[in-house]
């Protein structure tokens, strides 16, 4: 089901970019064919993403697809294979029951198709052989056809040069085959183009300039990205190779990258990764959560080289499952919640039990600190409160009970109306009318730049 669609293009179309890394950027974008081509760019980790995810790819083939009206233009898709993300973790909402047979609340049921990364960036893992995952009876829905069709584009997929890219594919493959051919390119891969190398010599010719821009980029916004000690020697790349995890890179690892240019051994940070994408893009697509890392970036690059990349574009979607509601169970046997209960049972006892423990509080609040009188009236309090929980303890215990039964509940409809279900999940027509909306909110946004 199909909630709201968000798409907010830039105004006009942006000029290019001039700095430091100007004559890098053409030689990237005449390496890559890119010279005389609008780019409209998008990416994201490699997963079986949810729509909102998807919507933004959906998105930038129908801007170029628009654009190419006036220009030469073309959508790429770019594969964040720098991230350590678990892609190959998938998730389902299913369905428990009662005694008698009859459906409860939901629970979130997770299958795995793909290694656990542990720590290693996907781009230094081999594509994987595709997993057999058995279907879930308890599925919301029929999950047969639905897993069978992750082990097949898995498989077609199991000669991908990494796992990122493996999994990228079968995403694709699963919930928009009509952006197969689109072009791709792997973070790890735009670290081998003039840009990359750029970047990097930069890095290690003043590395207490790139922290100084770094953590002056990050202050107050430490949430989106971890501060560079300030020893000179560390840098926000990450060093990944395929029987180790990640870990921030050092000047000698970004020294011994640029003599031996080892595929896949430094990798960009987030920041940087999005930043240089954006350079070497004429349009880029971002989802709401980038704004803030992204005015980060703004701050970094422009404090580093004196500019930032271009404005982009946001879009996303919510959607829901159609999972029916079903009929509450809960039924609280008492309106005090259930830790208020434990921590003051005399309310249980009545207003008088309240007034009275209120009464001793406030009096040993006027007795001498450390006093025997004030210690004794203290553990008095105590024995009362004691011998309260025991008169009421079956009672304190259902109320447990109602209050577990309540929070499980909750979460069952917290996950019946959750919008970051994977995409594979939803029903192809549901699909494809976000696709159809998505591209009319595009085609009107481009008419009224034209």
């Amino acid at each position: 089901m199909i909630h709201s669609t968000l798409v907010e293009l830039p105004r006009a179309v942006a000029p290019p970019t001039t700095n430091d890394f100007s004559a890098a950027i053409d030689e990237t974008r005449s390496a890559l064919g890119w010279t005389s081509t609008r780019i409209i760019g998008t990416g994201h980790q490699a997963a079986l993403w949810h729509p909102g995810i998807l919507a933004k790819f959906i998105a930038a083939r129908a801007w170029a697809n628009g654009a190419r009206r006036s220009s030469p233009s073309k959508a790429v898709f770019i594969i964040a294979d720098h991230d350590a993300n678990d892609g190959g973790l998938i998730a389902w909402p299913s369905w428990t029951t009662t005694s008698n047979g009859t459906r409860s609340t939901l629970s979130k049921a997770l299958a795995r198709i793909a290694p656990d990364p542990r720590g290693l960036a996907l781009a230094a893992i081999p594509a994987a052989m595709a997993r057999t995952v058995e279907t879930d009876p308890h599925a919301f829905v029929r999950m047969t056809d639905r897993l069978e069709a992750i082990h097949a584009a898995m498989h077609r997929h199991h000669h991908a040069r990494s796992l990122a890219e493996q999994l990228f594919r079968t995403n694709i493959d699963l919930v928009a085959p009509a952006l197969a051919d689109t072009e791709t390119i792997a973070t790890s891969t735009l670290m081998n183009t003039s840009l990359g190398r750029a970047v990097v010599e930069r890095a290690v010719s003043d590395p207490r300039a790139l922290c100084t821009a770094w953590n002056q980029a990050l202050s107050g916004a430490t949430r989106i990205a971890r501060p560079l000690p300030d020893d000179g020697r560390t840098l926000p790349f990450w060093v990944s190779k395929r029987d180790q995890p990640r870990r921030r890179a050092m000047v000698i690892d970004a020294r011994a990258w640029l003599d031996t240019r080892e595929d896949g051994l430094l990798l960009p940070s987030a920041i940087l990764a999005s930043g240089m994408m954006r350079f070497v893009c004429n349009e880029w697509i971002h989802g709401t959560g980038a704004r803030d890392y992204e005015n980060a970036g703004a701050r970094f690059w422009r404090t580093w080289i004196g500019s930032a990349p271009r404005e982009f574009a946001t879009v996303t979607a919510t959607m829901t499952l159609d999972i029916e509601s079903p009929a509450s169970t809960f039924q609280p046997r008492s309106e005090i919640d259930a830790n208020r209960a434990r921590m003051n049972p005399e309310e249980l006892d009545g207003m008088d039990a309240v007034s009275a423990r209120r009464a001793l509080a406030e009096s040993i609040a006027t007795m001498t600190r450390k006093s025997s009188e004030r210690r004794g009236a203290y553990q008095s309090l105590r024995r009362e409160v004691s011998r309260s929980r025991d008169r009421h303890a079956q009672q304190l215990n259902e109320m447990h009970m109602d209050e577990r039964a309540r929070r499980i509940e909750a979460y069952s409809e917290s996950l019946r109306v959750d919008r970051t279900w994977g995409a594979w999940l939803h029903e192809r027509e549901q699909i494809d009318a976000l696709g159809a909306l998505l591209s009319e909110r595009i085609e009107s946004q481009i008419t009224q730049q034209a």
